[in-house]
């Protein structure tokens, strides 16, 4: 049997490494133990991905007229943000750990309509099927098995405290 692998772009190889990185990261900092400073991992490739993004669309690049819409409700719900951090007095450095936290999402998923061909993506919606069922058996095992409840049941995600984000937003796509 021989495995091959497809030539990929930087911006294609930084986009798998947002894609894989939440599902690696549980594995490294939790069973092998590895520094938790790989998480941070995550946030160079974002900053790069973006960096990259901006770059390919002051020459030119287009996306298809459905993304404008969603570009428009990023910057919209980008814009509600700010306003509310002003109105409300709030430090700048909360502003800026949300910044990191909530729009990671949606840097990738802008990428992947910049970047990606129909065909990568649907590779990549292919895995997510198959990691669903994967995940639900390995949270039976850790549930029924090793007891473990609420915060810290998260399947492929690990097991420490707060790993159910990853876990339900997994099952929301």
């Amino acid at each position: 049997m021989i495995i091959r692998f497809r030539r990929r772009t930087q911006v294609q190889i930084l986009i798998l490494i947002l894609f894989w990185g939440p599902f690696l990261l549980a594995p490294l900092t939790q069973v092998v133990k590895a520094p938790s400073v790989c998480k941070y991992i995550l946030d160079l490739s974002c900053i790069a991905l973006l960096i990259m993004m901006l770059v390919a669309v002051r020459k030119g690049k287009k996306i298809e007229n459905g993304a404008y819409k969603f570009q428009s409700w990023i910057a919209l719900f980008f814009l509600i943000t700010i306003l509310n951090y002003i109105v409300n007095y709030q430090s700048i450095f909360y502003y800026a750990w949300g910044v990191r936290n909530n729009f990671r999402g949606y840097i990738l998923f802008l990428a992947a309509i910049y970047f990606l061909k129909e065909q990568d993506i649907n590779e990549l919606l292919n895995i997510l099927d198959k990691l669903f069922y994967v995940n639900a058996a390995i949270m039976l095992i850790q549930f029924v098995m090793l007891g473990y409840k609420q915060d810290n049941l998260g399947g492929i995600f690990g097991t420490e405290s707060g790993c159910n984000a990853y876990v339900n937003l997994f099952f929301a796509l």
